[in-house]
C-alpha cells in the first residue's frame, strides 16, 4: 500500500453518514444557515417595538 504524496489532497475520501456526496452536505448546511437567519428575521420583525 502507498501512501499519498500530499497529505492535504488524499487519493480517496470517504463518502459522508448522509446525502450521498458532500457537495449535498455543503448545500444543506448553507439552506439551513439561511432558514435561520430568515427565521430570526421574521421574528425580530413581529416582535419588534
Amino acid at each position: 500500500m502507498s501512501l499519498p504524496t500530499d497529505p492535504a489532497h488524499p487519493a480517496h475520501e470517504d463518502p459522508p453518514p448522509f446525502l450521498g456526496t458532500w457537495s449535498r452536505v455543503y448545500a444543506a448546511v448553507g439552506v439551513y444557515l439561511a432558514l435561520l437567519i430568515l427565521l430570526f428575521a421574521l421574528f425580530r420583525g413581529v416582535f419588534e417595538q
